[in-house]
């Protein structure tokens, strides 16, 4: 087969490769955040019992830093490449073999990882499957057809005689190239447009709008996976009969287990529409107003609340294609703050195992009300920085500056205000 031919065939193969590649190389483009490369992404994943061979050499944290968060990285943006070259296919195959089975036992993410081994092969030449008939015989029985294949109307090369320059007496076959037909050529732009595509999705958030809250990007199509840990504290639903004016709080878990939603708009004003609904259904009330306060920290910051509790989310305007004034934005100039928490939160963890901790932060003029439960004997309420009143009987308030603390009596509604 001389260069020519060898290259007309991989005009076929390349669109399949280049497909598998660039699920690949964009997902690694997403890891370059700084929250991945600083280590912050997959908090104490290097403990899953997966990374067991490295333990003869790294801690647990060296493990999540190096292995996942720099190797991950690293595999990501390069492992496409090398599977496209020959030289180092074996290799990449290896990696990316193992890469897609950890990521079966550490993630619930379906047949996702089995589906990426089954295309490796894509990246192999077209003639893989007749050496491996050659080698394995009986395989031919079971799966190729008694008769050789027909060819087809509709593919592009086509063999014809032509004289050989080496060998006068003899001819080869070589492919020529048929005249394209407006399925060709349809077919052709199909394919552009399906990678403009794709490439255009992970990078969409400038238009799509009404999907960013802290993170940007469609669900589902940012190629972000894993790039951003959510951590979920809290939620408060609230709902006013506006007839009569009284207020119900409501279990967020009692319609749905699980907390996805609370960090997409979109999620949420769905989500509040179906409380509408169940409330008109089962309690009559068919004129309300609802408000959602959600606390949640992103990739080890500080906790705060993401959307403006003072807003009806009934009547809260959402478009796909305009920014949602009623999320409330990521206090990014704390985020020099998150090695110091890492460094707290692991020191109080080791002084007992029946302790927890919560960092939290928030806007200037919100107030929290916090119940604090029988069994939270001994919670203690310190101000890092900035001012916090603390009101626990209507009327007594008392203001808390940078560096003082007070323990929070238990059965009590405690409203913090920021300052």
């Amino acid at each position: 087969m001389n260069c020519q031919t060898k290259l007309r065939i991989n005009h076929l193969t390349a669109v399949k490769s280049v497909a598998i590649l660039e699920v690949y190389f964009i997902a690694g483009l997403k890891k370059t955040n700084l929250d991945w490369i600083g280590g912050y992404s997959m908090e104490k994943l290097g403990y899953h019992w997966v990374f067991d061979g490295f333990r003869f050499l790294l801690t647990d944290d060296q493990i999540t830093y190096f292995v996942v968060h720099l190797g991950g990285f690293l595999l990501d943006l390069t492992v496409g490449f090398f599977m496209l070259m020959e030289f180092s296919r074996p290799y990449a195959f290896l990696f990316c073999g193992l890469f897609n089975l950890m990521n079966s036992r550490m993630f619930a993410i379906g047949m996702f990882p089995y589906v990426m081994i089954a295309v490796m092969p894509i990246f192999c030449s077209s003639s893989w499957p007749k050496k491996m008939f050659c080698r394995i015989p009986k395989l031919r029985e079971v799966v190729l057809y008694e008769s050789a294949p027909g060819k087809s109307e509709d593919c592009v090369y086509t063999e014809t005689e032509v004289e050989s320059s080496v060998k006068p007496t003899s001819s080869v076959k070589t492919p020529s190239l048929r005249s394209l037909r407006l399925r060709h050529k349809a077919t052709a732009v199909l394919f552009c447009l399906y990678f403009c595509l794709q490439f255009f999705l992970p990078y969409s958030h400038s238009f799509t709008k009404g999907y960013n809250t802290w993170t940007q990007g469609l669900y589902g199509y940012s190629w972000d996976m894993m790039v951003n840990n959510w951590r979920y504290v809290h939620t408060t639903v609230t709902v006013v009969d506006k007839n009569t004016g009284q207020h119900f709080h409501l279990d967020p878990d009692a319609w749905t287990r699980s907390h996805r939603w609370t960090h997409h708009a979109d999620m949420v004003k769905q989500f509040g529409h179906c409380i509408q609904e169940r409330m008109a259904e089962t309690h009559k009330l068919k004129d309300i107003e609802l408000y959602m306060d959600v606390w949640l920290s992103l990739n080890r910051r500080f906790t705060q609340r993401m959307y403006d509790p003072s807003v009806d989310i009934l009547k809260a305007h959402w478009s796909a294609f305009e920014e949602v004034t009623w999320v409330l934005p990521l206090q990014a100039e704390l985020t020099e703050w998150r090695s110091s928490l890492v460094d707290m939160e692991e020191k109080i963890f080791n002084q007992s195992e029946d302790v927890d901790v919560v960092f939290v932060t928030d806007f200037p003029g919100f107030h929290l009300v916090n119940y604090v439960a029988e069994n939270y004997e001994n919670t203690t309420l310190q101000v890092m920085k900035g001012s916090v009143e603390i009101q626990m009987d209507p009327d007594e308030v008392m203001e808390l500056h940078e560096g003082q603390s007070i323990q929070v009596p238990v059965s009590h509604r405690n409203p913090f205000f920021e300052e």
